[in-house]
């Protein structure tokens, strides 16, 4: 991959959370809201586009009704998205951060809404404070091998 081109992960689930994580380098963009649907996404792709003007972004996504669609007009000249298959959440790294935070956060209990986003934001900074936490998401390293990172 050349330095202007960073490949990135993407998924939004629930209505509470968005991440991308960057698989070459190393670096990570997340979002809460309390919804899911096409302004929010596209809101989540303005903030990927802009972390790195000059890079091109390219997104995997699953098929959420709610993503915007490759023609989309909100959707920022340098985000590439690319669809997974239905039902194919383990190509999606993204996907197993989610599912270790949910471990990480269940069965506990929590003084606030913003008691609990507050636990979940300190654990998720290690993913954007560490490339070895962001790597260790890809398993066995095939879609950085993809990206011939």
């Amino acid at each position: 991959m050349s330095e202007l081109t960073k490949a990135v992960v993407v998924d939004m689930t629930g209505n509470t959370s968005g991440g991308a994580l960057q698989v070459g380098g190393g670096g990570s963009e997340f979002l809460y809201t309390n919804r899911a649907d096409g302004d929010i996404s596209a809101a989540f792709l303005k903030q990927i586009s802009e972390c790195d003007r000059y890079a091109i972004h390219i997104m995997i996504w699953d098929g959420a009704s709610f993503h915007p669609k490759n023609t989309d007009a909100r959707i920022p000249e340098n985000v590439v998205v690319l669809r997974q298959p239905p039902y194919s959440p383990e190509l999606n790294p993204v996907e197993k951060l989610w599912d270790m935070l949910r471990d990480w956060l269940c069965n506990r209990r929590w003084g606030s809404l913003d008691e609990l986003l507050e636990a979940a934001t300190h654990w998720l900074k290690k993913f954007w404070a560490t490339l070895e936490k962001i790597l260790s998401l890809d398993g066995d390293g095939w879609m950085r091998h993809q990206a011939n990172i």
